[in-house]
């Protein structure tokens, strides 16, 4: 996989993974619903970027990094949170500098090919 796809395939399948261990462990229905959308946002944001949508798949991940971030911030601030939610702030937060990054260089403002 060539790209800068790569980045929202790897979300999508940490937000996945994230949500099935919440329902796994908890039952939470709200952590596999989440990651599922999630995990669907980051794979189409994906296949825009593998089809030469850049500008609209790299804003598509960043939106998807920042509910991420905010989500699992909220959570990574409770006193039991799990190193499932913090890591997952780790990566949304990283995700949304890159993308950020991205869209600005695919934007009309930024660079284009």
């Amino acid at each position: 996989m060539g790209g800068s796809e790569h980045a929202s395939y790897g979300l999508a399948a940490l937000t996945v993974a994230g949500g099935t261990m919440g329902f796994v462990k908890a039952k939470s229905k709200g952590s596999l619903v989440g990651g599922l959308v999630l995990g669907s946002a980051f794979v189409a944001s994906g296949m825009l970027i593998r089809k030469g949508y850049h500008s609209e798949g790299h804003g598509l991940a960043l939106a998807s990094s920042l509910a991420l971030t905010g989500i699992m911030g909220r959570r990574a601030l409770k006193p039991k949170a799990s190193m499932i939610h913090k890591g997952l702030v780790g990566f949304g937060a990283v995700s949304a500098v890159y993308q950020g990054v991205k869209v600005s260089e695919w934007s009309k403002w930024g660079v284009e090919e």
